[in-house]
């Protein structure tokens, strides 16, 4: 990726990870979820990048194995909603952390009590990003190191 479309990317992610770590983003029933612990800013990697670009390119059409410490996220952009690279990586983003607010997920079922063990104990410490244009749609596919907090 070109540099302003990394920059998108991490500057996107990194502003949504800080308001989860203030406690300052909501979920769907309109409360708050707890202010986050150990949220890392994102930075480029360029080996996940090169992941990244293999997993696109492939289209997903076999089951890679990843390394135990790389998580992958992934999400398809339709060009006529994305006509341009850094459209597709605003909405692939916003379709990510769209997830913890909307739905049957765990963005509606947070809660934290002192007497509980942190069930996060990991951290996204590196992420990239590529994208491959398919037939009518972009491929988006992130890939981060993730850090084991003990």
């Amino acid at each position: 990726m070109k540099d302003h479309q990394v920059n998108k990317f991490l500057d996107m992610h990194n502003a949504r990870r800080l308001s989860l770590a203030k406690g300052e983003v909501i979920k769907g029933n309109k409360n708050y979820m707890p202010q986050g612990a150990n949220i890392q800013k994102l930075s480029y990697n360029c080996s996940l990048e090169e992941a990244a670009i293999a997993r696109a390119e492939d289209c997903f059409k076999t089951e890679t194995e990843l390394d135990p410490d790389v998580g992958e996220n992934t999400a398809q952009v339709t060009l006529s909603s994305a006509p341009d690279k850094l459209t597709a990586i605003h909405n692939g983003v916003t379709s990510w952390w769209k997830q913890s607010r909307t739905g049957p997920n765990i963005g509606n079922q947070v809660y934290y009590r002192t007497i509980h063990t942190p069930s996060a104990n990991f951290a996204t410490k590196t992420g990239t990003v590529e994208m491959t244009v398919i037939p009518r749609s972009i491929s988006l596919t992130a890939h981060f190191l993730l850090l084991r907090l003990l």
